[in-house]
């Protein structure tokens, strides 16, 4: 049991690592635009108040 359990725990961090590795999904990127765009939207709002 733990030599298999060994190769997931190995297995989760490498794919971490390709993940973060790997060039950002524009999906992703559209949805950190977006959050960014409607935090400055919220700034402006609260500073025109």
């Amino acid at each position: 049991m733990p030599p298999s359990r060994s190769p997931a725990n190995t297995a989760a961090p490498e794919f971490n690592e390709t993940s973060r590795s790997a060039e950002v999904p524009p999906n992703r990127t559209a949805i950190l635009s977006a959050m960014l765009l409607f935090l400055l939207d919220l700034r402006l709002q609260l500073d025109f108040r």
